[in-house]
């Protein structure tokens, strides 16, 4: 027999694997498992995540928010770096110096097609969750040990809060804004701070900064959660904290970011007067709260659901750890006593992320100390999980009802409407449906009260509606611009459907502005068709009307008006060959107030009749269920009234005029 050194089972190395195997060699496989499974999930979340841009996008259901940075963006591309906003009526600059949006006009000038800005806040969320889940596991090896058979569970728990949280999809259908971009700079700031990795550290501070006066927030924080940390991290924590307050101070006051930010006293003054606060500074504020916290006290209590949705979509115990402090509490405090950002979506995105790194922190904690505290844990733990899918069940289902309130036909005219007005033309167009116009010099979007609109060129496109996508103007209002376009200024009418009307202006060397009223007495009647109608568009202006097609249903409805209680008068203007009922309903209750049956008219007649509307009903949207609530906008005091106009069938119902006040 031969023998030699492969016969050897001591020295045979090559040929037998060790039959044990080491703990951290398992936890390390099983690690690797968790982070492939992570990185693929996200990945199927940001493909979810982009096909729901797409759709958004290509349904028109994209506000005056997207429209700010489209327009800039685009300027940027065609070599303006300077670039005048119109829809600010300034330039990007003045909206708080977000520097890093120069940046990404540069990064989306390769594909400036479609929803590409959109895709780019997509990847910045989904980027967001991956640094959390990322940093979470190093935590957990670094407090419990590389080895802690916890570990790979609780980085699953970390994924399931991350996706289950619907504030994150809100955030993500409301347009395009900066919070998500600061949000993953202040995460990654955050996380080389914890490994006192300090070039990374100055790296991400920076761009985080470049976000402008609201992500300076985010640097101060940050700053004070490293001077609580103590040790090596104070003094870089001080460095950050007066960088960014000296960087907000120069945005502010030197270098004029904050030409398009309300005044502080615009947005907190109401927190020490009644009235008249527009002109107090931040420091009057301040002092004026600490004599009488009243005030403050009730907004708190008015938004208190809002305040648990967002700190429990995270976990809500990590807000009571040091890395999960500073930066959730001060941006609560800031947006819910602002009334305007007291909401669950992307203004509080960085609160969703911080949260989440703090919980993993506390659940450290509590497995550190051991005995009944590990028990402890695993309640924490499925109590958190619970609460995610609550939230996540109860309010992720109404996004879609939430946000994309364009129907497929109403985009189909919008689309039309697109690819037929010229590229250099100025459009004007409603709020709601206005994203996917602004990619042009002149862009006007009207909200409340913003109807004075410069004109420039030979021919001006109005893209108008008032009920597809989330308008803020009232129906009436656009109403009188339609009217006034086809009326007086003789605007040529495109295309219409599904409420969507595009006019072509032809403008005269003396007309300059487009303006109309806060409020309009008189709605004609081809604006507001009902579903047993159609708009008479034939002839000229002053004979167009809703005609009735013959079926029993309402030839006239969506005639709206925003009152308080009281006693009103309604006036129609019609031609019947039969009865038909006049009716006023209070859509805020949908509660029938009124309703007049006159005899035939045979005839162009105007009828009218006086009603009192009661009570006022409150006028809130859907808040949620059981501890899973949240209040949607504060109430208003005003219902809308809608009038109508109802048809047996079978008979002529020719609607011209509704008039209500």
């Amino acid at each position: 027999m031969t023998t030699g050194v492969l016969d050897n089972p001591e020295t045979d190395v090559h040929n037998h694997e060790d039959p044990r195997v080491s703990p951290l060699a398992v936890q390390t496989r099983t690690l690797k498992l968790v982070r492939r499974v992570g990185f693929i999930a996200m990945g199927i979340q940001l493909a979810i995540c982009i096909m729901w841009s797409n759709l958004l996008y290509g349904r028109f259901a994209l506000t005056w928010d997207f429209s700010v940075y489209q327009q800039a963006i685009w300027e940027i591309w065609h070599g303006n770096l300077n670039p005048p906003d119109t829809v600010l009526t300034g330039n990007l600059w003045g909206n708080s110096g977000q520097a890093f949006f120069w940046g990404l006009a540069f990064v989306t000038r390769i594909y400036p097609h479609g929803p590409v800005l959109l895709w780019t806040q997509d990847i910045a969320v989904v980027a967001s969750e991956a640094v959390v889940f990322i940093w979470a596991i190093e935590i957990l090896r670094d407090r419990l040990g590389p080895t802690h058979s916890w570990i790979p569970w609780i980085g699953i728990f970390v994924l399931l809060v991350l996706f289950l949280n619907p504030w994150t999809y809100w955030t993500l259908s409301w347009d395009v804004h900066s919070e998500p971009y600061g949000t993953l700079f202040a995460l990654l700031a955050a996380r080389a701070m914890y490994h006192e990795r300090w070039k990374s550290f100055a790296v991400w501070s920076f761009l985080t900064l470049s976000g402008g006066m609201i992500e300076c927030i985010y640097g101060a924080c940050i700053g004070i959660t490293g001077i609580v940390l103590g040790k090596s991290r104070r003094r870089p924590g001080i460095v950050l904290l007066v960088v960014s307050v000296v960087w907000f101070l120069l945005l502010d006051f030197v270098l004029q970011a904050a030409t398009h930010l309300p005044t502080p006293g615009s947005v907190y003054g109401y927190l020490i007067r009644n009235n008249g606060y527009g002109n107090l500074s931040l420091l009057a504020i301040g002092l004026g709260v600490l004599r009488k916290p009243g005030r403050m006290i009730q907004q708190f209590w008015v938004e208190r659901s809002n305040i648990f949705a967002v700190l429990s979509a995270g976990g809500l115990i990590g807000v009571f750890t040091k890395w999960g402090f500073a930066l959730p509490v001060v941006l609560i405090i800031s947006n819910v006593l602002s009334r305007a950002f007291a909401i669950v979506a992307f203004q509080n995105f960085p609160v969703f992320e911080f949260v989440t790194v703090g919980t993993v922190f506390a659940l450290a904690g509590l497995i550190l100390r051991g005995g009944r505290w590990k028990t402890a844990s695993i309640v924490v733990i499925l109590a958190v999980l619970m609460n995610s899918v609550f939230w996540f069940s109860i309010w992720a289902p109404r996004t879609p009802s939430q946000w994309l309130r364009t129907t497929p036909q109403a985009a189909a005219v919008l689309d039309r409407a697109l690819h037929d007005i010229p590229p250099n033309a100025e459009v004007v167009a409603s709020q709601g449906v206005a994203g996917p116009f602004s990619k042009r010099v002149h862009f006007y979007v009207p909200l409340i009260s913003d109807w004075n609109i410069p004109l420039y060129g030979s021919n001006v496109w109005f893209v108008l509606t008032s009920r597809q996508g989330i308008e803020l103007a009232a129906p009436s209002v656009t109403y009188a611009a339609i009217g006034q376009l086809a009326g007086p200024l003789h605007a040529r009418l495109v295309a219409h459907g599904s409420d969507v009307w595009v006019f072509d202006l032809h403008r005269t060397p003396n007309l300059h502005w487009f303006r109309t009223g806060l409020s309009a007495p008189e709605i004609p009647g081809w604006l507001a068709v009902g579903p047993a109608g159609r708009p008479v568009l034939q002839g000229p202006e002053s004979t167009w009307h809703a005609g009735s097609t013959g079926t029993r249903g309402y030839v006239v409805a969506y005639a709206y008006w925003g009152e308080k209680a009281g006693t009103y008068n309604a006036r129609v203007t019609l031609n019947t060959s039969g009865p038909v009922n006049i009716e006023v309903w209070n859509t805020t209750s949908n509660q029938l107030v009124a309703r007049r049956t006159p005899p035939p008219t045979n005839g162009i007649k105007t009828l009218d009749f006086s009603f009192y509307t009661g009570a006022q009903t409150p006028n809130l949207a859907y808040s949620g269920w059981g501890p899973f609530q949240i209040l949607p906008n504060e109430p208003i005091d005003q219902n809308v009234f809608e009038v109508r106009v109802w048809s047996p069938g079978g008979e002529k119902v020719e609607v011209y005029k509704i008039k209500f006040g």
